[in-house]
């Protein structure tokens, strides 16, 4: 019985999976906070993990047209800083192709499984 549940959730929802997920987007975001010179915080991860647009054309605007926002101030302090290299930036355009692509049920419940994880920890203080 409990198999055929476990049949039932999709790859990318189990444990293993869904933790290296959340990872690689709370690496990637904090290393954009890095870029700009700013502790890589979970108040700093949750405030971008909520400006990416679900949208590759939109995130890409950010860059051409910033507006004044904490996660357009990194992007583009990420792509034009001297304390960014390559690897770093693969860092970062991996964990926001990561976020742009999810689709919007997914996308709300790993932001919702990060979110979680920061609250418990600063509850937990």
């Amino acid at each position: 019985m409990i198999d055929d549940l476990i049949d039932l959730v999709p790859d990318e929802l189990t444990a293993p999976v869904w933790v290296a997920s959340c990872e690689a987007v709370v690496g990637s975001l904090g290393t954009l906070l890095l870029a700009t010179g700013h502790a890589p915080t979970g108040l700093g991860v949750c405030e971008l993990l909520a400006a990416v647009p679900a949208s590759p054309d939109r995130l890409a605007a950010l860059t051409k047209a910033p507006d004044g926002s904490l996660l357009s101030r990194a992007l583009i302090a990420a792509r034009y800083g001297r304390a960014t290299d390559g690897r770093r930036l693969a860092v970062i355009a991996a964990g926001l192709r990561r976020l742009v692509y999810q689709p919007p049920d997914r996308r709300a419940l790993l932001e919702a499984s990060i979110r979680g994880v920061f609250l418990g920890h600063t509850l937990a203080r």
